[in-house]
């Protein structure tokens, strides 16, 4: 029987795959604010630069905060980024102002209170939110949780040990309360762990063109992508596959053969040709699955996976086994977008398209598909050529 993953056995694979995280920069309450506020949306060795900067340049005591000309706070938060630098100075000063104003100077002080009101002093601060607020409580050890950010958020939900809501802010909630009776009175332990997570979700378990060949958990991960976890339905069986489709071959794009055939279909499209069924142009059409295959190798934004055939069996069913519908399936916003611009350009570059997406081949790490979820590499190509055939078959070729 496949092992099945705990809280532990995630941590320590990550720990074995990336190392011992670095120690927090310091465990005083008022510098993580700090640390929070100097940068954003920046690479930690950025942040780090920039906040060593802060503390080399100006000091991190809230009166030196305080005493800083706005043009020299100005000039360090530009160096963790330039989303918002002179906003991110001011607060700075906001914060400082906080501490000597509502801690009398002494916030570690001020944080010695049950958990809630600690959480509520922190969201005071601009840019903490409930997260940052749990992440300052356990590195100063006054908290007993796991806190998480985004990306592991994500990283649990894929591997199965939490449930996603349709926020971020419940997500994160309902988190803190599954993994409760899970976690370690070990401070260090939920730090390492935090560090980890987020950098898996980085680095590897990104949240589009996720890297599942390269995951330490992908033999046993729930959303792997990696052909030797993510099997086509293996639950069915072969022998439930072959009734299924009535022992008919499910071409895909990967196989040349198959290929061939569908860039020589390409080329007897012309623009004037009506559809058979459906509203689209041909040129319109020829921009629709250009999306797809943009969407599968990482070109094209997209909202996550939702509605029932983004989950086993139903998104299995629908792209090996049941015909698809003419002219009755709704797409994505986001395939819809592209206009045509002209006919030469769009054709060539949906053949492009076709070749670099057959190129990854079947063991490449595919990103979840908008409209099927989490599914294999072997998938994709069969899925690909299917909305492919479907649509010259619109146009009659």
């Amino acid at each position: 029987m496949r092992e099945v993953l705990t809280l532990r056995s995630v941590i320590t694979a990550l720990r074995r795959r990336y190392g011992k995280p670095s120690a927090p920069i310091s465990r005083d309450p008022f510098h993580l604010i700090l640390w929070e506020q100097v940068a954003y949306l920046v690479p930690d060795a950025q942040r780090r630069r920039a906040f060593s900067a802060l503390r080399t340049a100006v000091g991190l005591s809230p009166p030196a905060i305080l005493s800083a000309a706005r043009a020299t706070l100005a000039s360090i938060t530009r160096l963790g980024g330039s989303i918002a630098a002179d906003a991110r100075a001011s607060r700075l000063r906001e914060s400082a102002e906080l501490v000597l104003g509502r801690s009398e100077g002494d916030l570690r002080a001020a944080l010695r209170v049950p958990l809630p009101r600690a959480r509520r002093a922190l969201a005071q601060f601009p840019m903490i939110g409930e997260p940052g607020a749990d992440k300052i409580l356990v590195i100063m050890k006054r908290a007993r949780l796991l806190p998480l950010d985004s990306n592991g958020l994500r990283v649990l939900s894929r591997v199965g040990l939490i449930s996603e809501a349709k926020d971020y802010r419940t997500t994160y909630r309902r988190a803190q309360e599954t993994l409760a009776p899970l976690l370690p009175a070990n401070h260090e332990w939920l730090i390492s762990a935090y560090a980890l997570l987020r950098r898996h979700g980085q680095e590897l378990c990104r949240r589009s063109v996720p890297l599942c060949s390269r995951c330490p958990l992908r033999m046993r991960c729930p959303s792997s992508t990696h052909p030797e976890r993510s099997r086509s339905a293996p639950e069915l069986g072969r022998r439930s596959v072959g009734l299924l489709n009535r022992g008919r071959y499910m071409a895909s794009l990967f196989d040349p053969t198959a290929r061939n055939t569908i860039l020589d279909r390409i080329s007897r499209l012309t623009p004037d040709r009506k559809p058979v069924w459906g509203r689209f142009t041909a040129a319109e059409m020829v921009c629709h699955i250009s999306c797809d295959l943009r969407q599968g190798l990482g070109e094209l934004e997209s909202d996550p996976p939702s509605g029932p055939l983004t989950h086993f069996p139903l998104n299995w069913l629908a792209i090996h086994a049941v015909p698809w519908p003419r002219g009755k399936g709704k797409s994505p916003p986001e395939f819809l977008a592209t206009r045509p611009t002209t006919w030469a350009a769009d054709v060539n570059r949906l053949r492009d398209l076709v070749r670099r997406f057959a190129a990854r081949g079947p063991d490449a790490a595919w990103p979840a598909s908008r409209v099927f979820g989490r599914i294999s590499g072997p998938s994709w190509g069969v899925m690909v050529h299917k909305h492919l055939d479907h649509h010259l078959r619109q146009f009659g070729v």
